[in-house]
């Protein structure tokens, strides 16, 4: 689904697209064996990529991040639209935190444009994971010193 085709949509037809398509593409999930999702875990971090990747090649992903970084620019109503459908299927969950809602977040308010455009479509494509580091001179984790 192209963004041009996303935004002619209602929230109702995006969420028909949606329930179609998460049933040709995601796996469902299975209670007897929970997706791997430790931080730790590379091979969770690769899976995350991967279906982060497909959500991205069928236009469901960055719902509500602007068109020019590579989103489909859309109201809220389709995320959650989305959300509800998605649920029961795996999902890239722990690229949430923190790559889309504090980094891609940060680069949206503070970044160049340069940098919105390369990162903030990466991530979104699957193709970046970005991560936070925090330095705290009296926690004893000074970056600088």
């Amino acid at each position: 689904m192209s963004q041009t085709a996303a935004t002619e949509l209602s929230v109702a037809e995006f969420a028909s697209r949606a329930r179609a398509w998460l049933a040709d593409n995601m796996p469902r999930l299975d209670p007897q064996q929970p997706p791997r999702n430790g931080r730790d875990d590379e091979g969770a971090w690769q899976r995350a990529r991967e279906l982060q990747r497909r959500l991205f090649e069928g236009g469901f992903a960055g719902i509500c991040f602007p068109r020019e970084y590579g989103g489909l620019g859309l109201d809220i109503g389709y995320q959650k639209a989305f959300d509800i459908e998605s649920d029961g299927y795996e999902m890239p969950l722990i690229l949430n935190v923190p790559t889309f809602t504090i980094c891609c977040a940060t680069l949206l308010d503070t970044g160049s444009e340069e940098q919105k455009r390369e990162h903030i479509s990466a991530a979104l494509r699957g193709d970046e994971v970005l991560v936070q580091l925090l330095s705290e001179p009296s926690g004893g984790s000074d970056l600088a010193g």
